[in-house]
């Protein structure tokens, strides 16, 4: 029986690479230093830096989001 044709892997899985925190910390940055306006992604990213220095960042809700997620608490 014939196994099927795969391509090689290339790259590791991106879970699988240790990544220390001053090197996560040099990405983080070089991603936000791309990101000119306010995003979603931007303030995931601000609050994964501030975690990494140990600080502490609000959330800011999205307009309705906050209302679904106390309508799922109740």
């Amino acid at each position: 029986m014939e196994r099927p044709l795969q391509p090689p892997t290339l790259f590791k899985p991106i879970s699988a690479v240790s990544v220390t925190d001053e090197q996560a910390q040099i990405l983080l940055s070089a991603f936000l230093d791309n990101y000119k306006d306010s995003t979603p992604t931007k303030a995931a990213l601000e609050r994964l830096r501030a975690g990494l220095l140990g600080e502490e960042v609000p959330y800011e809700y999205e307009d309705g989001e906050q209302e679904a997620e106390q309508m799922a608490e109740e």
